[in-house]
């Protein structure tokens, strides 16, 4: 079952086009890792996901109750962990069909990065986690949509099968631009 839907989607904030999607769909049960550059769009996606942004055209269906998790700062009386760890427990604590998670695990320290991931392990709902955590992602991952060209690309498995995938890639460019430059 899909979850969500987005159609001819095109997102742009302060008049810079961010991304361009012709079709993504997210299914019940996934567990996706969204990647990207910084300033690439992550954060603003999500927000659109979840009705704080509407600075979006095209088809946007989502067809679940959502949970989220924003990127969190450290507050004057709470350390950042601290403050993660206390939403985090709060949003599992919801049984929502859809986690959407932006950067979960940054100011955590070991033993919580462990119980994250236990947690998300679990989890028998659908993930849709930004993350620049590779050990995370690797533990957890089933998907991975990596921004790029202001477009989502999908690749299956998790981080190390996404770097693997770009390494042929770059070889195939490389081997490309030999064959061109031998001629």
């Amino acid at each position: 079952m899909e979850i969500l839907t987005l159609s001819h989607y095109q997102l742009e904030v302060g008049g810079n086009l961010l991304l361009s999607i012709n079709q993504l769909h997210l299914h019940q049960g996934d567990k996706v890792f969204l990647i990207g550059d910084n300033g690439s769009g992550k954060t603003s996606f999500l927000q659109t996901l979840i009705g704080e942004r509407r600075s979006y055209q095209g088809q946007l269906s989502l067809h679940s109750d959502v949970a989220y998790l924003p990127q969190l700062q450290a507050a004057q009386n709470q350390s950042g962990g601290e403050k993660v760890m206390a939403s985090l427990k709060v949003l599992f604590q919801k049984n929502a069909s859809l986690l959407i998670l932006d950067e979960p695990s940054s100011h955590l320290d070991k033993a919580n990065q462990k119980w994250l991931i236990h947690q998300l392990k679990r989890y028998r709902g659908t993930l849709l986690v930004v993350s620049h955590d590779r050990y995370l992602m690797n533990q957890i991952a089933q998907q991975i949509w990596a921004i790029e060209k202001q477009d989502i690309k999908v690749y299956q498995g998790n981080y190390d099968a996404y770097r693997q995938v770009k390494e042929l890639e770059m070889q195939k460019q490389l081997l490309k631009r030999l064959t061109i430059s031998v001629r």
